[in-house]
């Protein structure tokens, strides 16, 4: 019965919209109390019969079980006491805290109760997903305790545990029934995870799987998944352990002397198209972090295993060269958007001045669209909000406004206080060439440049007036955001900003010369002599390459604006319990004073949001609970598996906490879920003695 229930949330976590919505995790929970009821019981029943299974595991040290139980409770009772302790419950509506008196400031305590609620429930489900998991796993199936019974008693020691004899029998690249079945299933329903992914991509629709719209956002979706990035994340965690499935099986088939019967009659050579959809797709979810992390996955694994293929000859490692073909598939069939990704996201730029500009230089190299028309397209806005850039005052706008014509608009607080300075010039409507926009403003003067040229302006103020602000915006610089961004995404190919209004002599030293006969191809573009100038640039980036230092300005795309209000709030908590497990998302819409800011539900760092929520005494017993789940495998005593299995395993497990570094993984449940199978498969195994 528990291997039914946990086969069967096995295939569920994903296809539940990956526990997006409450109902998904508590269908989940629930079944995790099933298994511990199910665990519950059959302790009962074993220590009223007397009765003890055969254990792949019965030579493992107590204490590695002992540890791992000790810090499960622990951080179980961490979660319980901060929310029966709690300190205050977050009203949103109202952005403030209701706080209590009656609460013990020496024990954990939540600052956000009902939060800290869920996620002990969730914890509680997932504890006993796995020690369920890893009591099912530990023990031999029927015919393995027939076959450990043979080998014994051959062996002249049938009472022993399952150990060398059986391995022996059974060969170096053996693998128990119950971990076979349990990967298979999750090698299954992740392919078809993956499958429904691309297809999905190939023909997008609105809602994720066709049929559920999501609250907040329009697109970005892969299969079941709401956010590509963990659709990448999950398929990188998981076709590893796919992959070193069937390298078990097809070497255990090459040692076997019928090689050609036992890889052509074999189910197991449908897991070949598994691990090839699973290793394409976090390529085709065009999510840059999984790209990246499938990339080194991609390279450890085979590190690990061409070894153990080449020691037969170089032709036996040719099926591992299914893993960068499928990885060739998926950067071949999303090549375009993955590109783009790369090179033209990232557009929010924080230029580290704070103060406000009292002078600056603007200059931007952009190819003229087709098709422009009337509407308007910004090139650069200058704004003081990472957020949304009309949120700031003394805004300042670089933009096309339609064919032929440029402008800059200054807008202060209101809507209405605005002054736009419009040029025009026949090369502004040669779509296809390419013009260097120079921008220089020192208090009230505005001058604007088109390839070194001075452009003339006619100045028109808005309906409530307009008055020279002391300082304009100067925090961040939009790059083709807002008006026009689908008209000039990937037309702009290189921006500099100095905090200083360069002279005309000085931009005509630097400017680029205009094409000759007015050239519809786009010439070379040349950012060195700007780097060059002193005091250096503020920005000086170019889009036409793999820019870490524009990555590094636009702050990962927003992400490192995320973390320095997490550190913030963190000064705010108790250093050493923190906010409460799982508070951030309420916490963090009340430090920002919107109660509508659905995109600040994570920090994008797991780790730093489990400092923030956890406290550091708290992430301190989550830590030592992921070694101790991790640490049999230096033990010795464990299941014996392929040294390059249980390798593989830790590799996928590392690449994701790799990830977790700059996104959300683990706030996912279904990565949560398929991170403790893992982690529960990885306590029973162990290095020591193990096959290469």
């Amino acid at each position: 019965m528990s291997e039914w229930l946990l086969l069967g949330m096995v295939v569920f976590s994903p296809w539940a919209l990956a526990g997006w919505p409450a109902w998904s995790v508590w269908t989940l929970n629930v079944g995790g109390y099933l298994l511990w009821l199910l665990l519950a019981v059959k302790a009962i029943i074993r220590r009223r019969t007397g009765y003890q299974p055969l254990r792949w595991t019965a030579a493992q040290p107590a204490w590695t079980g002992r540890v791992l139980a000790a810090l499960t409770v622990l951080v179980l009772l961490w979660c319980l006491v901060s929310a029966l302790n709690a300190r205050a419950m977050v009203d949103v509506a109202a952005l403030r805290l209701r706080e209590r008196t009656d609460y013990l400031p020496w024990l954990p305590h939540s600052f956000d109760a009902p939060s800290t609620w869920f996620t002990f429930w969730t914890a509680l489900g997932l504890a006993g997903v796995f020690w369920a998991t890893r009591d099912w796993l530990t023990q031999l199936t029927r015919r393995e305790r027939y076959l450990s019974r043979q080998a014994g008693e051959s062996a002249g020691t049938p009472n022993d545990p399952p150990g060398e004899e059986v391995l022996a029998q059974r060969g170096p690249h053996f693998l128990p029934r119950r971990l076979k079945r349990l990967l298979w299933v999750l090698c299954v329903n992740g392919a078809l995870v993956a499958l429904v992914g691309v297809a999905g991509t190939l023909r997008p629709s609105q809602n994720i799987l066709g049929l559920f719209p999501h609250p907040t956002r329009q697109g970005g979706f892969f299969g079941p998944f709401w956010y590509r990035n963990n659709g990448a994340q999950y398929l990188n965690l998981l076709w590893p352990a796919a992959l070193a499935l069937w390298h078990a099986f097809y070497l255990r088939a090459a040692t076997s002397g019928h090689f050609l019967r036992r890889l052509t009659n074999s189910p197991a050579l449908a897991l070949l198209p598994c691990v090839g959809f699973m290793t394409a797709a976090p390529f085709v979810t065009t999510s840059r972090g999984g790209t990246l992390i499938s990339l080194l996955v991609m390279l450890a694994c085979l590190a690990v295993l061409l070894p153990s293929a080449w020691r037969r000859g170089w032709r036996w490692a040719l099926p591992l060269m299914l893993v960068p073909a499928g990885a060739g598939a998926g950067l071949l069939l999303a090549w375009a958007p993955l590109a783009d990704r790369f090179l033209n996201e990232f557009r929010i730029l924080s230029t580290g001045a704070k103060a406000g500009f009292e002078a600056f230089t603007v200059r931007c190299v952009v190819t003229v669209p087709p098709n422009l028309g009337r509407r308007p397209a910004n090139l650069v806005v200058l704004s003081d909000s990472g957020r949304s850039y009309d949120q700031s005052s003394n805004l300042v706008m670089l933009r096309f406004q339609g064919e032929g014509r440029v402008a800059v608009r200054f807008l202060l607080d209101a809507r209405d206080r605005v002054l736009e300075l419009t040029g025009t010039n026949a090369a502004l409507a040669q779509a296809g060439r390419t013009l260097e926009l120079i921008l220089a403003q020192a208090g009230a003067e505005t001058r604007l440049y088109l390839d070194g040229a001075p452009v003339p302006l006619v100045s028109r103020a808005g309906k409530g007036g307009f008055a020279w602000p002391e300082r304009f915006a100067s925090r961040y610089a939009w790059v083709g955001r807002g008006d026009g961004a689908d008209i000039i995404r990937g037309r702009i190919r290189a921006v500099t900003l100095l905090d200083r209004a360069l002279s005309a002599e000085e931009i005509a030293g630097f400017a680029r010369r205009p094409e000759e006969g007015g050239a519809a191809s786009p010439g070379p573009v040349d950012n060195a002599p700007w780097g060059q100038l002193r005091p250096a640039p503020l920005l000086n980036l170019d889009w036409g390459t793999l820019s870490p230092a524009r990555w590094k300005a636009a702050g990962l795309g927003g992400r490192t604006s995320i973390y320095e209000d997490a550190r913030q709030m963190m000064a705010q908590y108790p250093a050493a319990f923190g906010s409460g497990p799982g508070t951030f998302a309420n916490l963090y819409k009340v430090h920002l004073r919107d109660p509508q800011a659905t995109d600040a539900w994570y920090v994008h760092n797991d780790h730093l949001e489990t400092r923030l929520t956890f406290g550091w005494l708290g992430a301190t017993l989550v830590y030592l609970l992921l070694a101790a789940a991790m640490a049999p495998v230096l033990a010795p005593g464990g299941f014996r598996a392929p040294r390059y299995f249980t390798l593989c395993l830790l590799i996928a497990l590392g690449g994701t906490l790799l990830h977790a570094r700059f996104d959300f993984v683990f706030q996912t449940h279904a990565l949560l879920f398929l991170a403790v199978l893992l982690c529960s498969l990885l306590s029973i195994l162990t290095l020591r003695g193990a096959a290469r």
